[in-house]
């Protein structure tokens, strides 16, 4: 096929006396037909500039109907392409099953990915949103959307869902299970900050209605020295927090309006004497009231006695005593005494 009117010139027929009519007719028609292919090359490959502004037209008018396009091999692939003046749509499709269609319109741009196994995925955009979605043939689908006020993830099996919502001023999560691993730190709240690590809650301030808490309990920082002497029940003086476990409550201090209980027990928690104290306000905070017991080696003694020296009043209809009683470190005034014997 000639490239230039110079091609087409120098291979203008040559014809002879020693050539038959027919060989003449061969020569003649071969050229003919060159000289079409160099036309429809030539008019297939006219620039714009070639065309004033109304002829152009006249050529764009001619189409005016949606164009169809479809390629076939011999392996089974195909590829077609349909325009309209509202939409573009290609598709691309094999002998296994897999296909995959983008449409374009003045507004929105989607595209779509299947296979023969039921798979597909999809993503669809437009001005205001960009939306992708993945899903299978057992109806599991996952979705992530986007919007210029935020994100929103979703994932569902067809009986339970997760969802993920980002928004500018809140964020939520909604699952059936929510698991969260390493150190978690919420920082921003109304007050302080509160740390999850493993299995350790740190914060200021728990407030719940109901609480059920099973296991030991210490409300402060601990070392590790002083962690050890209270799992040995080794509570020291000086300590200023309290410990609760299933058996026990170790504090030294402890407020309460009342005390329920058939037997109330105290027991020493180091060698063999204590006290019981009872104070009271007089002028300040007094111990009014002690009963002290201790181990004098012999006998086992209690000694009731007031340190800040109150007086005792005893009104009683009756008062019993039994075994010995003992007045002689004692001044009694005012005894008037009967003695019954029997």
């Amino acid at each position: 096929m000639p490239s230039n009117m110079l091609t087409t010139d120098t291979s203008f027929p040559q014809l002879t006396d020693k050539q038959t009519t027919d060989e003449k007719f061969s020569v003649i028609t071969n050229y003919l037909y060159m000289l079409l292919e160099q036309l429809r090359y030539s008019m297939a490959n006219l620039g714009r500039e070639n065309f004033n502004d109304t002829a152009f037209q006249d050529i764009a008018n001619l189409i005016t109907e949606p164009v169809y396009v479809q390629l076939e091999d011999v392996d089974g692939n195909i590829a077609s392409l349909y325009a309209t003046a509202e939409s573009l749509t290609s598709r691309m499709g094999d002998a296994e099953g897999n296909i995959s269609v983008l449409q374009q319109t003045s507004t929105s741009l989607t595209s779509r990915i299947s296979d023969a196994e039921g798979n597909i995925s999809s993503l669809q955009q437009t001005s205001q949103s960009l939306t992708s979605r993945i899903s299978n043939a057992e109806g599991d689908i996952s979705s992530l959307t986007q919007t210029v006020n935020g994100f929103t993830l979703e994932v569902s099996n067809g009986s339970t869902s997760s969802v993920i919502r980002l928004l500018s001023g809140s964020a939520e999560i909604s699952s059936q299970t929510i698991q969260m691993n390493g150190l978690v730190t919420f920082t921003g709240l109304a007050d302080g900050t509160t740390t999850i690590n493993g299995g350790c809650i740190k914060t200021g301030l728990i407030d719940a209605q109901y609480l059920n808490l099973s296991g030991a309990i210490t409300f402060m920082d601990l070392s590790d020295s002083l962690q050890q002497q209270l799992e040995d029940n080794e509570l020291p003086e000086y300590i200023k927090s309290t410990y609760i476990d299933s058996t026990r409550i170790e504090s030294p201090d402890i407020y309460a309006g009342n005390f329920y209980g058939n037997t109330f027990n105290i027991y020493p928690e180091s060698g063999n004497n204590g006290s019981f104290n009872l104070y009271g306000d007089f002028g300040g905070t007094a111990n009014m009231f002690q009963i002290q017991y201790w181990n004098t080696g012999t006998s086992p003694r209690v000694q009731f006695d007031s340190p800040y020296g109150a007086y005792a009043d005893w009104y009683f209809d009756r008062t019993n005593f039994y075994g010995r009683v003992d007045f002689s470190q004692a001044t009694v005034e005012g005894l008037s005494t009967t003695a019954v014997f029997g």
